[in-house]
């Protein structure tokens, strides 16, 4: 052969490359691991994924934390992908300096990733996805004190009505720092604003001091870069 035909035939093989790579489906959904595409798979496509996690410390006390999540993935519809993760928590840290004494197994939260295709990439230029991901955990993951976060950047919470109970005060206390406040919206339309990477926040436990005793609030949760870029 030449060494014109073998550049040719080179060149030949060089553009049929990309046809071949065509031909076969590109999953998007979990490129790379941690980039997120615009792919959310097939109606009906079921998914179950766990894993467990754990900290061990013995310099100063007794320290042995853990962690179980389960996640069911589900396609119920055309471009809708649904995930739901449960957290559950376990701790047993005694005379560890700057920690309380904490000794349980319970659930320790819970997590949702809906995802909606707006664009095909397989029919359009490009593909295009919006999602949410809420999350809401009941325990720090180090100290495994009771807290309120949820994985947002903003948390906003507004009280609309609190007639005929007694408890119910807001701390807030900083989520690497030992200052904190403590306090009680009253007032309807009363409205906290938080950052929730900063601060971890709490209620405390609700007793009735009348007939139709109730506290309702309203919380929004604000992620910036939530949601999906082209894929």
């Amino acid at each position: 052969m030449t060494r014109q035909a073998r550049i040719g035939a080179s060149l030949f093989a060089l553009l049929l490359v990309p046809a071949a790579a065509r031909a076969q489906a590109i999953e998007t959904e979990h490129l790379f691991g941690f980039t997120i595409g615009s792919d959310v798979g097939d109606v009906g496509e079921k998914e179950l994924e766990g894993s467990v996690t754990g900290r061990v410390a013995k310099r100063m006390g007794n320290y042995d934390a853990g962690q179980g999540t389960m996640s069911a993935e589900f396609v119920p519809m055309q471009n809708l992908r649904t995930e739901f993760t449960a957290v559950v928590n376990s701790f047993d840290i005694s005379g560890v300096s700057g920690f309380a004494d904490q000794h349980y197994f319970a659930p320790g939260g819970f997590s949702a990733d809906i995802r909606y295709r707006l664009l095909d990439r397989a029919t359009a230029p490009f593909g295009f996805a919006v999602g949410a991901e809420p999350h809401w955990s009941r325990a720090d993951d180090i100290t495994g004190e009771a807290v309120n976060q949820y994985g947002v950047d903003f948390v906003a919470v507004i009280l609309i009505a609190r007639r005929h109970v007694i408890g119910g005060e807001t701390r807030v206390f900083q989520a690497h720092g030992p200052h904190g406040v403590r306090f009680t919206l009253e007032e309807p339309w009363s409205m906290l604003l938080m950052d929730d990477a900063r601060v971890i926040h709490e209620t405390t436990p609700l007793q009735p001091a009348g007939e139709g005793g109730a506290r309702d609030t309203l919380v929004l949760t604000y992620r910036a870069a939530g949601f999906q870029v082209p894929g």
